[in-house]
């Protein structure tokens, strides 16, 4: 699944010096994730619209599917099913769950709520006060994601230091080991690109 990743020559002079690839990955992750939801809201519509006609030509003998924009809202829900499951999966790829899946479901709501509101007409059902709630509970929530996301991330740094300090602590107290482990590797490695940032 190499798609997902951007090849070094086509990233760019700008990732590396204002942002680190990481975090360039994990931000493309969750714009997956903005898409995934928003196309989510739409098969959500294309769904309600077909079904209600579907359901019309069974329960009231009025053939809906004779017409074409019957076929079509069907054809639509299917594939903005498929397109939901592969931006979903591509964000995943690139980003954590704890932060896309939170992120993913805000877009959801909100677009479902306005698909709702504009298409079938029901914006004096709506109040401003039922707005604003209910978009502080989306800001509340993305707020809670950031939150635990930059906390997962020192937690990581926490524990690269702590493996890294062990270490080092074993090649001073033991000089005569090999270490040749996987972790040394790593840590090597990981310690080598970072001064490359």
């Amino acid at each position: 699944m190499e798609s997902a990743t951007l090849p070094p020559a086509t990233v760019g002079k700008w990732v590396g010096k204002w942002i680190r690839l990481d975090d360039f990955k994990k931000y493309i992750g969750i714009s997956y994730g903005v898409l995934a939801g928003n196309v989510s809201s739409q098969s959500m519509l294309f769904a309600k619209s077909g079904v209600e006609l579907v359901i019309l030509t069974v329960v009231s003998d009025k053939n809906q599917l004779q017409y074409s924009l019957t076929w079509i809202l069907l054809i639509m829900m299917v594939l903005t099913a498929i397109l939901q499951l592969h931006y979903l999966n591509k964000g995943l790829q690139l980003c954590d769950t704890v932060i896309m899946i939170p992120i993913s479901a805000c877009v959801f709501n909100v677009s479902c709520l306005f698909n709702g509101l504009v298409y079938y007409d029901q914006w004096d059902r709506f109040t401003w006060y039922q707005l604003s709630l209910t978009m502080m509970g989306v800001v509340i929530t993305i707020g809670g994601v950031l939150l635990i996301s930059y906390k997962s991330e020192v937690t990581a740094l926490i524990e690269e230091e702590t493996v890294a300090t062990a270490i080092i602590y074993d090649e001073i107290t033991n000089p005569d080991n090999d270490f040749t482990t996987e972790e040394t590797k790593l840590l090597h490695k990981n310690n080598n690109r970072a001064s490359y940032t």
